[in-house]
C-alpha cells in the first residue's frame, strides 16, 4: 500500500503549497502505475501533476499532463468532479493563445464531462466550485463560434486576394518571358532583313494610277528615288509640302504615288526610311551604339524622341532600348 499512501501524500503537498515536493512525490509513483488497471490513480496523478506546474506560472508544462487525463476521459470514460477542472484550465490557456478552435474544442468536452457528472454526482455537483457553469459555457461558445465565422469569412477573402495576385505574379512572370521570347524573334528578324529601304522599285504595270498621267506618276517616282538616295528624309523639314514643291508636283499627287508605290500614308513612308537607315546604322557602327535614345532621334531627323520611340516600335515591333541592348550584346 505504499505506493497509494505516497500518491496520496503527493496530493497533500500540493494543497499545503509544496508544489515541487508534491511533483516529486507523484512522479515517483507514476512509474509504477499500471495503467490498465490503476488508470484512474494516474489520472490522477497526472492531473495534480499539471495543477503544479500552474501554480507554478509554467502553463505549457502542465499542459501535457492536462491531455492525459483528457485522454483517460475519452479512451476510458474517466471523469470525477475534481478532475473536471482541466478543461478549465485548457479553456484559459487556450483563450491566452487566442486559439479559438482549441477553446471550442474543450468547451465541449466540458460539457461532455458536465453531462456524466450531473448523472453520477448530482450533489458532489452542486458542492464543487465551477468558474464556468453550463449557461456560461453555452455562451462563450457561441461567441467563438460567431467568431470562427468571422475569421472563416476574412480568411476567404485573404485566401481570394492571395490566389488572385499569385496568379497576376503567374501571368505577369509568363507574359514577360513571352514577350521577351517574341522580341528577340523580332530582333532577329529585323536583322536578317536584306531591305536597304521602305522604297523599293516596283514594276510601272504594277502600280499603275489612272487619274494621274503615266509621264507625271513616274516623273514622281524618279524624284523620290533620288530623295532616297541622298537621304534626305533624315531632314526634319521633310514634310509633305516641302517635297511637293521641290517635286514641282502637288501633294494629292505625290500621296498618292507614295501610297501606291509603298502601302503607305506619307509620315509613315518617311518614318519608316529613317528607321531603316538608323537600323544599318547602328549595325555597322559601333559608335552609334554608344549613343542615347535622344541622340539617335536627332541623327534620324526626328522632330522629338517621344515620336521616334512610336515610329520604331511601330515599324519593328519592339523598342529602340530593346534593339540597342541587344545589338550591343550581339556584337560584345
Amino acid at each position: 500500500m505504499e505506493l497509494f499512501f505516497k500518491h496520496s501524500e503527493g496530493i497533500n503537498q500540493f494543497f499545503l503549497n509544496n508544489y515541487h515536493t508534491s511533483i516529486q512525490l507523484l512522479q515517483e509513483v507514476m512509474p509504477h502505475l499500471d495503467s490498465m488497471t490503476e488508470f484512474a490513480n494516474e489520472s490522477i496523478a497526472n492531473f495534480y501533476i499539471g495543477k503544479n506546474y500552474w501554480k507554478l506560472q509554467r502553463p505549457a508544462k502542465a499542459v501535457p499532463y492536462f491531455k492525459k487525463v483528457e485522454k483517460a476521459f475519452i479512451e476510458k470514460g474517466y471523469i470525477r468532479p475534481d478532475l473536471r477542472e482541466v478543461f478549465e484550465l485548457m479553456i484559459k490557456y487556450y483563450k491566452k493563445e487566442n486559439n479559438l478552435k482549441s477553446q471550442l474544442y474543450y468547451i465541449d468536452q466540458l460539457l461532455k464531462a458536465d453531462s456524466i457528472l450531473t448523472d453520477t454526482n448530482k450533489y458532489l455537483m452542486s458542492k464543487i466550485h465551477k468558474e464556468y457553469d453550463t449557461k456560461e459555457i453555452l455562451l462563450e461558445k457561441e461567441k467563438i463560434q460567431r467568431r470562427l465565422v468571422k475569421e472563416k469569412y476574412y480568411d476567404v477573402i485573404l485566401i481570394s486576394v492571395v490566389v488572385v495576385l499569385f496568379s497576376a505574379v503567374i501571368y505577369g512572370t509568363y507574359n514577360h518571358f513571352e514577350t521577351k521570347k517574341r522580341n528577340k524573334i523580332k530582333f532577329d528578324l529585323l536583322l536578317e532583313k536584306n531591305e536597304k529601304s521602305t522604297f523599293q522599285k516596283q514594276s510601272p504595270d504594277k502600280f499603275e494610277i489612272t487619274d494621274i498621267s503615266q509621264e507625271t506618276v513616274q516623273q514622281i517616282i524618279r524624284h523620290l528615288e533620288k530623295f532616297e538616295r541622298d537621304k534626305k528624309f533624315l531632314h526634319k523639314e521633310a514634310t509633305l509640302a516641302t517635297l511637293t514643291v521641290r517635286f514641282n508636283t502637288n501633294s494629292k499627287y505625290l500621296s498618292k504615288v507614295i501610297y501606291h508605290r509603298s502601302g503607305k500614308r506619307f509620315a509613315d513612308y518617311i518614318n519608316d526610311l529613317k528607321i531603316d537607315y538608323l537600323v544599318e546604322l547602328l549595325q555597322n557602327s559601333s559608335m552609334h551604339r554608344n549613343y542615347s535614345i535622344g541622340s539617335l532621334a536627332e541623327e534620324a531627323g526626328f522632330t522629338s524622341t517621344p515620336r521616334f520611340t512610336n515610329a520604331f516600335h511601330s515599324k519593328t515591333g519592339i523598342s529602340a532600348s530593346y534593339f540597342l541592348k541587344e545589338l550591343k550584346k550581339e556584337n560584345s
